[in-house]
C-alpha cells in the first residue's frame, strides 16, 4: 500500500518555545510521527500523525455477527413488549435529550476530530490558553532600561542577571564581533550591545549569542540587507536572559527573535 493510500490521524500540539523538544520526544514516542513546526514569536505549533488501525477481517466478522444478535434480540423484545398490557415504557432518550445540563469540557484540552476532503482523520488537541509571557522592554521595565544604559559589569548587571534569569526581553542592539565557536565552522558565538553601532561608544553589558548558526538559530523575522548578519549590522532582538560572568564580563542570551533595523 503506497503512502498516499494510507489513512492517518493528524495532532497538533502547541508548546512554549524552547520546549519543542521535549514534546516531540514525548509524542514520538507513542508512536506519532512528527510532519512540521511552526515557531511563533512565543508558542511553536508541532504537527504529527500516525496510522489508523484498521480492523482485520475476522474482527469485522465477530463484530458484524454481534451486532446481528443484538437486532435480533431488539426484534424479540419488541414482540413481548407488543403483547404487555402494562402501559408502553417510553424510549429512553438518547443522552443530549436527557439534561439540559452543559456537557463537561476538560478544562485542559479541546479534542476535535474531523473528516478531512482527503479522507484522512485530523485529530486536533488544542490546549487551554496560557497566559502569555511578559517581554521586558526600555518602556515597561526600569530595571532594563538601566541595564543597557548603564555599564558592563558591577552590581547592576549581576542583580539583573540574577533577578531575571529566563525573562524574555527586547531592545535595540548592534552586532559587534563575530567569531566561529571552537573548531565548527558554521557555528558562531556572537557578541552584540545596546543600541546603533558606534566604534566610540557601547553602552551595557557585553551581550553573546553563543554557539548559534547564522540561520536558523537567530529566528529571523525579515531579511537582511546584505543577505546574512555580520559585524555593524544594527538589528532588533527578543531574547531569553542567561548567565552573566564576572571574569568574562559576557551576559549570556538566548536568541528567540532577531530581525534587521
Amino acid at each position: 500500500m503506497s503512502e498516499s493510500e494510507i489513512d492517518y490521524h493528524s495532532k497538533i500540539v502547541k508548546t512554549i518555545r524552547g520546549a519543542e523538544s521535549r514534546a516531540i520526544s514525548k509524542w514520538t514516542s507513542e508512536g506519532w510521527e512528527l510532519v512540521e513546526e511552526k515557531r511563533g514569536r512565543l508558542q511553536t505549533q508541532i504537527t504529527f500523525r500516525r496510522p489508523k488501525r484498521k480492523l482485520s477481517r475476522r474482527a469485522m466478522v465477530v463484530l458484524g455477527g454481534s451486532m446481528a444478535a443484538l437486532f435480533i434480540f431488539i426484534g424479540v423484545m419488541a414482540v413481548l413488549e407488543s403483547g404487555n398490557e402494562q402501559e408502553p415504557i417510553a424510549p429512553v432518550a438518547r443522552e443530549s435529550e436527557q439534561s439540559n445540563e452543559e456537557p463537561i469540557i476538560d478544562a485542559t484540552a479541546e479534542v476535535i476530530d474531523a473528516e478531512l476532503p482527503s479522507g484522512d482523520s485530523l485529530l486536533t488537541e488544542v490546549p487551554s490558553a496560557a497566559p502569555a509571557e511578559e517581554i521586558l522592554t526600555v518602556d515597561n521595565s526600569k530595571d532594563l532600561a538601566e541595564l543597557l544604559a548603564g555599564s558592563d559589569s558591577g552590581p547592576v548587571v549581576e542583580k539583573f542577571a540574577a533577578k531575571y534569569k529566563d525573562q524574555l526581553i527586547e531592545f535595540d542592539a548592534s552586532v559587534w564581533a563575530l567569531a566561529q565557536h571552537g573548531n565548527y565552522k558554521t557555528r558562531y558565538d556572537i557578541l552584540i550591545a545596546a543600541g546603533n553601532f558606534d566604534e566610540n561608544r557601547s553602552p551595557g553589558p557585553s551581550f553573546q549569542f553563543r554557539d548559534v548558526n547564522t540561520t536558523n538559530d537567530l529566528h529571523y523575522t525579515n531579511e537582511s540587507p546584505t543577505g546574512t548578519i555580520g559585524i555593524r549590522d544594527n538589528i532588533h532582538v527578543v531574547a531569553r536572559v542567561g548567565k552573566y560572568s564576572p571574569d568574562s564580563l559576557l551576559f549570556q542570551l538566548e536568541p528567540i527573535e532577531t530581525s534587521f533595523r
